[in-house]
């Protein structure tokens, strides 16, 4: 995932006395997840999905999207995402660094690990133009500054 602040330390998510009191209140902390944390998964910011339909409405002409032949088919779909995915696990090591959880994360291999890769392909949207601007780690950190306010 490309784009954006990739600064994901605790300082760079604000700092203060607030965030610390609610850092502390996780510190020491087990957290269970379902299944093995491999399956993996692909994210997309809000934001980059609205601007990509915004992008799809003002550049592309539906009759370009439903035109195939024989030789060419087409289907009238675009996939929208980022082209990139992790896994649960390390989306859940991205998150604990972010927030700055000083906790255990213990998986749960009790509980299923659901479709073990969900991926878009993205080269219909990417070859018109678009493609996504906020990372995942900048998403996650504008996330938490958000919620600690």
């Amino acid at each position: 995932v490309g784009g954006g602040d990739t600064d994901a330390s605790w300082e760079g998510a604000g700092g203060g006395t607030k965030d610390t009191s609610r850092r502390e209140t996780v510190d020491g902390v087990t957290l269970r997840l379902w299944g093995s944390g491999s399956p993996l998964r692909e994210f997309l910011h809000v934001n980059d999905m609205a601007e990509a339909c915004l992008f799809v409405m003002e550049n592309i002409d539906t009759q370009d999207l439903t035109t195939s032949s024989p030789q060419s088919p087409q289907s009238p779909f675009l996939n929208i995402g980022s082209g990139t995915d992790l896994s649960i696990n390390n989306l859940a090591d991205l998150v604990k660094e972010i927030i700055g959880f000083q906790g255990d994360i213990q998986w749960d291999r009790s509980k299923p690990d659901g479709t073990p890769r969900k991926l878009m392909d993205i080269s219909r949207l990417t070859s018109l133009g678009w493609k996504y601007k906020i990372s995942l780690q900048h998403g996650i950190l504008q996330v938490f500054k958000e919620y600690v306010k």
